[in-house]
């Protein structure tokens, strides 16, 4: 068997594939449970609620970028 050379837009694709994921999970469970929890009614919570959920989620993203950084620096 040969070896295939890796495509240079994998890292691409999975950060496609990665942005949308989060962003339909900021979307579907960050925002209805931020509603409920802060209690935005439905003209405040168009704006103000998907805002936060989507800056928990970066915040989620962050911290679980510097967790896989790290395990690799221990390698």
């Amino acid at each position: 068997m040969e070896n295939k050379p890796k495509s240079p837009f994998r890292p691409l694709w999975i950060s496609i594939f990665t942005t949308i994921v989060v962003f339909f999970f900021s979307l579907y469970i960050l925002d209805p449970l931020l509603t409920y929890m802060l209690g935005y009614s439905s003209v405040e919570g168009s704006y103000h609620s998907f805002t936060h959920a989507l800056i928990l989620s970066l915040i989620l993203v962050v911290m679980l970028s510097t967790l896989m950084i790290l395990e690799e620096m221990k390698k």
